[in-house]
């Protein structure tokens, strides 16, 4: 996917065929969720993992980097 379509509130998923499976929703953006280490990139996301086997957990990354891991949109954010 591209960086530009993640929406807040989305779900997305790695589309994985295999145990890694996973459902990740958006639920925060900014650059107070930086990862640490990453410098100077300031657009970045907060998911929730939805399904899989990590489910209820919650992690940050750059959007650039949630792009590349979302393989799938799986439901939109309500309007």
């Amino acid at each position: 996917m591209k960086a530009s379509e993640l929406r807040l509130g989305s779900t997305y998923s790695n589309a994985s065929k295999t145990a890694r499976y996973e459902e990740r929703t958006l639920i925060a953006e900014g650059p107070e969720y930086k990862p640490i280490g990453r410098g100077k990139i300031d657009d970045c996301v907060r998911y929730r993992v939805t399904a899989g086997k990590r489910i209820g957990d919650e992690g940050n990354m750059t959007r650039a980097a949630f792009a590349a891991w979302a393989k799938s949109l799986v439901s939109p954010a309500s309007s």
